[in-house]
């Protein structure tokens, strides 16, 4: 083994019974199986995925809310891809493919390095991705989310690499990365400010073309404009008959 880490964690009473009956009930097609469906999460795959994303989201799209999303999908992979190799230094966990598994693997792979249980890389990408995609796909796809990225994190427990205490783990780390990463950008969004006739900063409104900072919804149309004009015009007219056109009647009489 090499240096030890400051934290040995066992597993709990829990992790080493579903390792077991997984190791029972192990197969060589379905061993087979899920290291096909476990590579759709592999470190790598969501690396390219992610930067796949903000590409779209910055070049394809180009709306402001697009190019938040794509940032914050690269932002949280990028954390995501250094946070469980600082928390595997600090923490050691035998994997359960070495721990319950011992002659006849029944297809079962060998997992990365022996101690690098806690937590599951595989599931902390996960997490981070769906964190991030639930705020921004469209309505009707985000129940999918989580499910999905459940669903690929237990793959890591069908092939004995982790423990479900590590992807339970390694999907919270995760989400809390996503939501490091959503905080950050919120904070470094500065609001649009201009200055006012007194030369003080005030919140900025949609401006007309005649730089009014009433906004255009409360200033109506432009053939609205004209036509209360035209009125007001008309109005102006009869007012200065009647005023003329009074003395003149007396004068006839």
């Amino acid at each position: 083994m090499p240096e030890a880490a400051p934290v040995r964690l066992s597993p709990t009473a829990p992790d080493l019974a579903v390792a077991r009956a997984v190791a029972r009930h192990a197969a060589k097609p379905l061993e087979r199986t899920m290291r096909v469906v476990t590579w759709l999460a592999d470190e790598r795959v969501v690396l390219v995925a992610a930067v796949g994303l903000w590409a779209y989201c910055r070049f394809g799209l180009r709306s402001p809310r697009a190019r938040r999303c794509g940032d914050q999908i690269a932002g949280g992979a990028a954390i995501a891809a250094v946070a469980p190799h600082l928390v595997k230094r600090l923490v050691d966990r035998e994997r359960p493919d070495r721990k319950v598994v011992h002659l006849r693997r029944h297809g079962i792979p060998r997992s990365g390095q022996r101690w690098d249980s806690f937590p599951s890389g595989h599931a902390v990408h996960l997490g981070a991705l769906a964190g991030a995609l639930t705020r921004f796909v469209p309505p009707h796809y985000r129940p999918l989310v989580w499910p999905s990225a459940i669903s690929l994190s237990a793959t890591r427990v069908l092939l004995l690499a982790h423990y479900p205490s590590d992807v339970a783990a390694g999907l919270l780390l995760g989400a809390l990365i996503d939501r490091l990463v959503a905080r950050l950008a919120r904070s470094m969004r500065i609001p649009t400010a201009v200055p006012n006739h007194r030369g003080s900063a005030c919140a900025s409104l949609p401006m007309s073309a005649h730089g009014s900072g009433v906004p255009a919804s409360r200033r109506g149309t432009p053939a609205m404009v004209k036509g209360a004009g035209s009125r007001a015009g008309a109005t102006s007219s009869q007012a200065s008959g009647v005023a003329t056109g009074a003395p003149g009647r007396a004068r006839v009489e």
